[in-house]
């Protein structure tokens, strides 16, 4: 049993190495992307618009309630 354990930490601890190495490797300085990273990019970007609009709308909703529940001043004689 203790093997299993030393062998999935073991593998573990190799994943977690190639993974630095392939974020160090895609945050490296170029002059261009290639296309994955394009894609990425773009399906991001356009999934946040997406998101966002809405969350907007729901805030600005909020807010609008939010400003008509305080007192407005009144205008003394």
């Amino acid at each position: 049993m203790p093997f299993f354990r030393k062998k999935r930490l073991f593998i573990l601890l190799i994943g977690m190495i190639i993974l630095v190495v392939l974020i160090g490797y895609s945050l490296r300085e170029r002059e261009q992307l290639s296309m994955p990273e394009k894609f990425i990019n773009d399906t991001v970007g356009w999934a946040q618009s997406v998101i966002h609009a809405p969350v907007k709308f729901v805030t600005n909703v909020f807010s609008n309630i939010d400003d008509l529940k305080k007192p407005t001043m009144k205008i003394k004689y």
